[in-house]
């Protein structure tokens, strides 16, 4: 598993290059043809370009922390860019954190000057070495490996998906409504109160943010007046550069653990770049405003790490190995037991020490893990304190016997609540949660729906490709003894995977996303060999063609997506011709405007009657002056000024309201004006009803209050998300 030889670009098949070429320049070519109306403005805007720079100075910090804790890597190994883009990115991630939480983040020029600085030292670092610019962009191993353009349909898919406005895609993420709660409107608020920071409204500021924060310093390069809009695609895109350097990370570990010669690990190299962006689940997230592909990238990078632990020594190896997981943690909570656990079990299993060295491996593998356990700790510190400071917990909202207990600015039920809405239930049978597992996993999108939610087949037949792919590792009579090691390794690996996600989580299929690492390692190190031994040509060909139908599969997803398929059609057609209120002609871009909306628009659209995106009232309906408060309408991002609002688990104006007058709605009438400050509020009781039916809702919202509260208000304007604004009574 240990390179000591550099691993050469070369191609496979001559044959095979020119069946790769002429099929990518086919799918290319068709995809540029039936997309060229797609604005090139959307295409190519500047607030996305950053997030390559940004990826760019990452990699530069990464370059200097992979000369330092892999001295002995030789100048041709593969992992050595990989590396510095997964040691970059976590350092970042971490750097960017604390400082945010310095409060080194206010709109003001001069701190924007420094970002550039603090960016401009990455660029310089990187280039001070041009093989490693080069290699940044993979130009060479592209031209040489053509394989690898087997995977075009899914960046261009990735690509497409990015370009849409917040908002718009994937309807089993109901638009990214996630992103629009939090992932993007926290950074905005943060960038406003000059600091991250937990926010009593939002418990998800309690989160450690690295995402977020990341997105924060992406909108405070903006001078705009509303830097959250125009930088909005910017952390889009991030996580879209993420998600292909994710792909990157698993192509060069399963090339690593592949071995033998240059053809198979050519192969491996191949299908696990192709397999990873084939998955639909990875296209789907990576081209929102999320945080999960910077876990894949981390954990990817902290197995390829491993794999180098030679090159390093065992304390820095441990370092790697800590700034990776503990950036992971960062990210996503959930990490510590979908890429933590899961990481610590696949290295324990593939350190093998000879008899008569047991204890030294033994003395090296606890330094290693003491040194990776405090370098975690160390950068999430910044978390831990901030936390406390704020809720006199280290870990609010989870509690963690021996290290945090407080409930923070939340009640013992709202507590109880969001512990029950994060996990399953604690009576629920083996076999039940198999079946979710089942309906998640393994058949999600074939067969029928096992609830109302879109049943669409995000994860394909990865789960059924890289079971098998395991099994075949582990029990193939022509695998030495190191290939068996391995298979069972990586089972090991994705078991561990499983039982956290069916036993701490609230059984959602996005949360099996780390499951997608080692099910891509595992088909590409068991096809690889096989592929390796083809020498007829029209073998070699079939095989690209299956690596690019399977690259086909997101793009058949936003067809079978019927919310993503409609938008992509409505920014397709650039501009549109619409009437304002004067009858005059007035034409727009649409892909800028869908979000914040513009004054004729909401015009037009309140002269007719229709319903529209709260963000259109808020920005273009409601008077100067007005306050707007929301309950259950929480993706407020594109709303200019942020309406008064809380997430479900915290409870917005009304909850509050209610609290203090349960039963008295002329009171809870009163106190939206006098206490609450609003002179709107928007009721959204088509999302209450579905937290009311997922038991998330707090107890106090119960239907006949709520329509009690709004018998008494006066109706201005419908959403399209089912809800209303209300004009709140001046109390006197």
């Amino acid at each position: 598993m240990t390179v000591t030889a550099p691993l050469p670009d070369t191609p496979i098949d001559r044959r095979a290059q020119f069946a790769a070429m002429a099929l990518a320049g086919v799918v290319l070519g068709g995809v540029l043809l039936t997309g060229s109306t797609f604005p090139i403005k959307v295409w190519f805007p500047g607030a996305a370009c950053v997030s390559v720079l940004w990826i760019a100075a990452a990699a530069g910090y990464g370059r200097v922390l992979r000369r330092v804790l892999f001295p002995r890597m030789e100048a041709g190994d593969p992992r050595r860019t990989p590396l510095a883009i997964g040691l970059g990115v976590a350092f970042a991630l971490a750097v960017v954190n604390l400082f945010a939480t310095l409060g080194f983040m206010p709109m003001h020029a001069w701190w924007r000057f420094v970002w550039w600085i603090g960016m401009g030292i990455g660029w310089i670092l990187a280039g001070l070495s041009w093989r490693f610019v080069g290699s940044l962009f993979r130009v060479r191993s592209i031209a040489a490996d053509p394989l690898l353009w087997c995977a075009l349909p899914a960046i261009a898919a990735l690509a497409l998906a990015t370009a849409l406005p917040p908002g718009l895609a994937w309807s089993t993420e109901f638009g990214g409504y996630d992103a629009l709660a939090y992932h993007l409107e926290l950074p905005k608020e943060w960038l406003a109160a000059g600091a991250l920071e937990p926010l009593r409204h939002n418990v998800y500021s309690a989160f450690p943010s690295f995402m977020e924060g990341a997105y924060l310093q992406l909108f405070s390069l903006s001078a705009d007046a509303v830097p959250a809009h125009d930088m909005a695609l910017a952390p889009q895109a991030l996580h879209a550069v993420l998600a292909v350097c994710a792909a990157w990370m698993v192509a060069a570990t399963a090339e690593v653990i592949a071995g033998g010669d240059r053809c198979q690990r050519a192969w491996a190299r191949a299908i696990g770049w192709c397999g990873f962006l084939g998955i639909p689940w990875v296209i789907v997230t990576g081209s929102l405003a999320y945080n999960e592909m910077a876990v894949l990238l981390m954990l990817a990078a902290a197995m390829l790490a491993w794999t180098a632990r030679e090159q390093a020594g065992a304390w820095r190896v441990g370092v790697a190995l800590g700034l990776l997981l503990g950036a992971a943690v960062g990210a996503k909570l959930v990490a510590a037991g979908m890429a933590v656990l899961p990481f610590a079990c696949w290295a324990v299993v593939t350190t093998h020490p000879n008899t008569t060295s047991a204890t030294r491996h033994a003395r090296a593998l606890a330094v290693s893990a003491g040194a990776a356990s405090l370098t975690a700790l160390l950068i999430l510190a910044p978390w831990l304190i901030r936390n406390h400071a704020a809720t006199g917990s280290w870990t609010f909202p989870f509690r963690v016997p021996l290290v945090s207990s407080g409930n923070g600015w939340w009640t013992e039920e709202q507590m109880t609540r969001f512990a029950a809405g994060h996990t399953a239930a604690a009576d629920m049978g083996m076999s039940a949660r198999l079946r979710a597992l089942g309906d998640a996993g393994f058949l999600q999108g074939f067969g029928a729906a096992p609830d109302a939610d879109p049943w669409l087949p995000q994860w394909s037949v990865v789960f059924w490709i890289g079971s098998v792919a395991i099994v075949l590792l582990m029990i193939g009579l022509r695998r030495v003894w190191h290939m068996r090691s391995m298979g069972l390794a990586l089972g090991v690996m994705l078991l561990a995977q499983l039982v956290f996600w069916m036993f701490a989580t609230h059984l959602k299929s996005r949360f099996l996303l780390p499951c997608a690492v080692p099910l891509t390692v595992a088909t590409a190190v068991a096809a690889a060999p096989v592929l390796a031994q083809q020498s007829r040509g029209i073998i070699v060909a079939l095989s690209a063609l299956l690596l690019t139908a399977w690259s086909l599969q997101p793009s058949l997803l936003m067809r079978m997506d019927t919310r993503t398929a409609s938008a992509v059609e409505l920014c397709a057609s650039g501009r549109t011709v619409a009437t304002d209120v004067d009858g005059q002609g007035m034409v727009r871009e649409i892909a800028n405007d869908l979000g914040p909306g513009t004054a004729a628009f909401a015009q037009e659209s309140a002269t007719l009657g229709d319903a529209m995106p709260l963000a259109w009232i808020a920005n273009w309906q409601l008077p100067p002056g007005a306050v707007l408060g929301s309950e259950g309408d929480a993706d407020v991002f594109w709303c200019r000024t942020t309406p008064i609002t809380g997430t479900v688990w915290d409870g917005g104006p009304l909850t509050r309201v209610l609290r203090a007058h349960p039963d008295d709605p002329v009171a809870a009438v009163r106190a939206l004006s006098i206490d609450e400050h609003l002179t709107h509020l928007a009721i959204g009781e088509s999302m209450l009803a579905r937290w009311k039916a997922s038991g998330w809702i707090d107890p106090i919202l119960t239907p006949d209050r709520v329509r009690a509260v709004a018998a008494l208000l006066n109706p201005v304007a419908r959403t399209v998300s089912g809800g209303v604004v209300y004009k709140v009574p001046l109390a006197h």
